[in-house]
């Protein structure tokens, strides 16, 4: 059996972190955010300045309901009111939300994207790199990023959060050239994705998953994966595998829970068997936060990943496909920023400091 060790030895305390993180930003007053500072709306006593009242919000118009249109509303109502210059802009899918964001200016001082998961890595992917803050206004299936960033689709809590300017920088990675936020998904979950494709339209529900999740379990064969963390083989007998720059995923689960979005490693969670059982096994545990301690359950936190497998293999990020194994996954620390909360709730990421066994 393999290792189950997770640990933290080679952990950066400071992750490189692209130039854009260390430009001079305007003179003036400043709410700290330890290595970003933002100016606020009133500078010196000098007028606002123009990098602070741009804001663009961008729309998969298949993400969300009636609800979220009163929202949108809203939210550019208070915006204006607050001073901002609104720019709104809806793409026709995900994908196209990420090409309009590449024509924002760069003087543009944030970014809301009004969607789920795919319309906000599409979105990441546009910004990587560049000065814009983030801000989601979750109106997805599981919305996995917003969660992880303490996001609300409440208007006013957007708008205090823009005002208080608090930004947090955060890693993004990269498998086989495709740029993810959350994660990479290895195997059964993968699969199900490649069922739910074949019928999906439009927006989509919790409810849309049932059939292909039935179908997955019957027609599933578990794969032989060898997953290779650093240059060091960590297992060749996984069924499963997930590839984790966050800690959530969907349902409220945790896959990894130590896991940290700005620590400029990934977190590596194998599961072995290739059985029904070992399915609702391994399923059951995670549900309950169980599965960290479990002896079939092998951990890893690293930099480089590769994951390959006895036969064609599907794989998945951020519920989008990838292809088919094998897959080579790397992180980019500090490629992006996102915005705090007013109240501060997510401002500190504490992790429980970690042995090197559990």
């Amino acid at each position: 059996m393999e290792s189950n060790e997770y640990s933290e030895t080679n952990r950066p305390v400071n992750p490189p972190r692209p130039a854009f993180l260390s430009l001079s930003p305007p003179a003036g007053r400043f709410y700290s955010t330890g290595s970003v500072r933002t100016p606020t709306l009133q500078s010196a006593g000098r007028p606002a300045l123009a990098v602070k009242r741009n804001v663009w919000i961008v729309r998969n118009p298949y993400a969300g309901s009636r609800s979220t249109n009163r929202r949108v509303s809203r939210l550019s109502e208070l915006l204006r009111a607050e001073g901002f210059h609104v720019t709104f802009r809806q793409g026709q899918t995900a994908q196209h939300a990420r090409h309009l964001v590449r024509s924002v200016p760069e003087n543009t001082y944030a970014l809301i994207a009004v969607g789920g998961d795919g319309t906000t890595t599409n979105v990441l992917r546009a910004i990587q790199g560049k000065s814009v803050g983030l801000y989601v206004l979750p109106a997805g299936t599981e919305n996995v990023l917003a969660r992880e960033f303490g996001h609300t689709p409440r208007p006013r809590c957007i708008v205090d959060a823009l005002l208080a300017g608090r930004r947090r920088p955060i890693d993004l990675a990269e498998a086989n050239g495709h740029i993810f936020a959350a994660l990479v998904g290895i195997g059964f979950d993968a699969e199900v994705l490649m069922h739910l494709n074949t019928t999906r339209k439009g927006h989509i529900n919790k409810l849309h998953y049932v059939r292909p999740i039935l179908r997955t379990v019957m027609m599933h064969r578990f794969p032989r994966l060898t997953i290779e963390v650093d240059g060091e083989i960590v297992t060749q007998n996984a069924g499963m595998v997930f590839i984790c720059n966050a800690r959530h995923y969907a349902m409220f689960i945790r896959l990894a829970p130590r896991a940290a979005i700005d620590d400029g490693l990934l977190d590596v969670v194998c599961f072995q068997g290739r059985s029904f059982w070992h399915l609702v096994k391994h399923a059951t545990d995670t549900l309950f936060y169980k599965h960290l301690g479990r002896g079939d359950v092998a951990f890893r936190r690293g930099r480089r990943i590769r994951v390959t497998a006895d036969r064609r293999v599907p794989w998945q990020l951020d519920g989008d496909l990838g292809g088919t194994l094998p897959v080579d996954v790397r992180v980019h620390p500090a490629a992006a920023q996102v915005f705090l909360p007013a109240d501060g709730r997510h401002a500190a990421r504490p992790r429980a400091a970690n042995t090197a066994k559990e």
